[in-house]
């Protein structure tokens, strides 16, 4: 069924999500269980965007190691 693989698709997320601490936890969960935009993130938590943008590229790279 395709909600149960959405689902599954979800769960998967927030495990993968919790797995990060900090500030990276709380990117990774804005941005992808939440769906908000870096600059929003920014903006709602009093951080430069550049700031978030390079912190989300920290995720993308240990995600792209643990795919791998």
């Amino acid at each position: 069924m395709l909600i149960n693989k959405l689902k599954e698709q979800s769960e998967a997320i927030e495990k993968t999500v919790e797995k990060f601490k900090g500030i990276h936890n709380m990117i990774a969960k804005e941005k992808y269980i939440h769906g908000k935009t870096l600059a929003k993130i920014a903006g709602e938590n009093h951080y430069s965007e550049q700031y978030i943008y390079n912190k989300h590229a920290e995720i993308k790279k240990i995600l792209s190691y643990t795919e791998s």
